[in-house]
């Protein structure tokens, strides 16, 4: 029991991205989690597996490899990227290895739990006794960007923006949505203690007032409800009401003053107007810099930045090219595909297919990053669950 809380608190730090040191310019906690991660098949004695984790495994090899040959072109090589592709390798490898003595299930209560508590407790503190709970600021610090602006939440007269363990509110959405939306592939709803988790974890996505948490959060309640579940009952109604109460009240209103029609929409360096001007400058470097692209791109490993919040489709247009990229969307997919044209059924009768494209979806459009030790791990539990034995046992 203790070996088995041990080992998921390993692979919970490796989620804690935003524990940077910047005097080792790295972040330190995930990288430390990952290394002891990748130990943990040699310390228990338990021979690697990867049977479910390969098209995984394929997707970083490709990436990894398609760069790595790019980047002997354009000589901007440095070692200790081989280093955090070998890590990352061996992190997939030993995730599922792990998978194998702690289920999947457990795995992702454990950590969904644990980022949804940090959650919550940052926001009570603050909404009920107005004690601000900084969790990075005593680590590296940086405080976290839970503040900002003059707006106020309606009938609260104040304003946070949660992050839990992350630096920001983004972040936190980024990295625990793809875990939620897999949630109901791999765990019993039958526990309503489960149940209340998966509820819980999507209301966090909204509090967070991010734009990424708020679509997030739609699209796995979609998918929730279309790969086969109903909403029934006075507890389906209670939660369809406290969903729509929390959007309306609580996040619309500050999404509306970011983006439409309060003072931070008008601004020129933030919103969608950033996005559209990075966008721009970018495409005009690529295509002024690099003959082949965008068909090619320079690989993973340019210097040149892009940043994340061009979402990651948009970070892998401009570093990848067209071809590659698509080439790993289909690396990525090939288990369904392969599955779906041998039983001409992509939709299980757990619905599973719509939860993967869920997770594509929204680790798409977000600005997720595969190559970090967070970004890795959170695929590869999230490629666990979608292939777990332990389905939905019960609708409601």
């Amino acid at each position: 029991m203790l070996a088995n809380l041990i080992t998921c608190l390993i692979v919970f730090g490796c989620t804690l991205d935003s524990f940077y040191s910047y005097s080792l310019s790295l972040p330190l906690v995930s990288v430390l989690s990952a290394i002891a991660t990748a130990a943990w098949p040699f310390v228990y004695r338990c021979k690697p597996s990867l049977l479910i984790c390969r098209n995984l495994l394929t997707f970083f090899l490709v990436l990894y490899g398609y760069s790595f040959v790019a980047s002997f072109f354009i000589n901007d090589l440095y070692y200790t990227q081989i280093f955090a592709a070998l890590l990352i390798g061996a992190l997939v490898i030993a995730i599922e290895t792990i998978a194998k003595t702690v289920s999947i299930s457990h795995l992702l209560i454990f950590i969904i739990a644990s980022h949804v508590v940090f959650f919550f407790l940052q926001f009570f503190l603050y909404i009920l006794f107005d004690i601000t709970l900084d969790f990075l600021v005593f680590f590296d610090g940086e405080s976290q960007r839970i503040f900002g602006g003059s707006f106020q939440i309606p009938f609260l007269g104040k304003y946070i923006r949660p992050s839990g363990l992350f630096n920001e509110p983004g972040t936190y959405s980024t990295l625990v949505a793809p875990l939620i939306a897999s949630f109901p592939a791999a765990c019993s709803f039958a526990d309503r203690r489960v149940k209340s988790l998966f509820y819980a974890s999507l209301f966090s996505l909204v509090l967070s007032l991010s734009v990424q948490g708020v679509m997030c959060a739609l699209i796995i309640y979609l998918s929730y409800i279309f790969s086969g579940n109903k909403l029934s009952g006075l507890r389906g109604l209670i939660s369809v009401w406290l969903g729509l109460s929390v959007l309306s009240i609580y996040a619309l209103p500050y999404l509306n003053s970011r983006f439409i029609g309060g003072p931070l929409a008008q601004a020129s360096d933030t919103g969608i107007s950033f996005r559209v001007d990075t966008f721009s400058s970018l495409y005009a470097y690529f295509s002024s810099e690099y003959i082949f692209w965008p068909l090619f791109g320079p690989g993973v490993f340019s210097s040149y930045p892009v940043p994340r919040d061009l979402s990651l489709a948009g970070f892998l247009f401009f570093k990848l090219g067209i071809i590659p990229s698509l080439f790993l969307l289909l690396v990525a997919a090939s288990e369904y595909i392969i599955r779906g044209l041998i039983r001409l059924r992509f939709l299980g009768p757990q619905g599973r297919f719509i939860n993967y494209i869920a997770v594509v979806t929204i680790v798409s459009m977000t600005k997720f990053n595969p190559t970090s030790v967070a970004g890795a791990t959170v695929l590869a539990l999230a490629c666990l669950a979608l292939s777990s034995p332990n389905q939905i046992s019960q609708r409601s």
